[in-house]
């Protein structure tokens, strides 16, 4: 499996049952959603799907408050991971049973 692209078929070994192509293809949905939360910047929509905000007005809301932190060459807004996890850090509620 190439990094950035998939290739569904090319590492399939057991690609000749019904339940081999099941277990590959569950194997490559898994692949693929663990390289998007491990990238180190995100666009605006990216941040907004790491986040799990709806709208990506809110996201430049947040940004113009002050509250996320982001690099803009180009015209185009970047955010670095450690930034989005500041934010959610900075906004951790805390149970008043520990």
């Amino acid at each position: 499996m190439e990094i950035g692209t998939v290739n569904l078929w090319g590492d399939c070994k057991d690609c000749d049952s019904v339940e081999g192509v099941k277990d590959h293809l569950q194997k490559v949905i898994v692949n693929q959603t663990n390289m998007f939360y491990h990238k180190p910047h995100y666009s605006s929509k990216e941040a907004c799907k790491y986040l799990k905000i709806k709208s990506v007005k809110t996201l430049h809301n947040l940004c113009a408050l002050g509250q996320i932190a982001y690099s803009k060459p180009n015209g185009i807004k970047y955010f670095l991971k450690e930034d989005l996890d500041a934010y959610i850090q900075k906004n951790r509620h805390r149970t008043k049973y520990l």
